[in-house]
């Protein structure tokens, strides 16, 4: 038997296919030399929650390590560390909502030399 879906499932499926994606701009910046930071930016988003994930490999899952809201103007920040040895991976993101779709920075990368 082949596989089917229902009306409603298929609408559902395209709903979330034709919602919008925030754009969240980022950046990482040396806090102090010991010290690193992503600072992002979510348009028209005040006082909204977000979230950082981070991977410890590059084929490895994404996990949510921490929530914060938006300041009043809409940025957001979030310390990050770096491992001993390799790499960490980590971007900032937002929920769905109705009108969006889940949405994500840039990812960026920490290491140490």
């Amino acid at each position: 038997m082949a596989p089917a879906a229902s009306l409603d499932t298929a609408s559902a499926d395209f709903a979330a296919a034709a919602r919008q994606h925030r754009d969240i701009t980022a950046k990482i910046v040396n806090v102090t030399p010991q010290r690193l930071q992503i600072r992002a930016h979510v348009p028209h988003y005040p006082t909204r929650w977000t979230f950082l994930q981070k991977k410890l490999c590059g084929t490895c899952h994404w996990k949510i390590v921490a929530r914060k809201q938006t300041t009043k103007y809409g940025r957001v920040f979030y310390p990050v560390g770096a491992p001993a040895t390799g790499r960490w991976y980590f971007r900032v993101g937002t929920p769905e909502t109705k009108r969006y779709a889940t949405s994500y920075s840039p990812t960026f990368y920490t290491y140490t030399r």
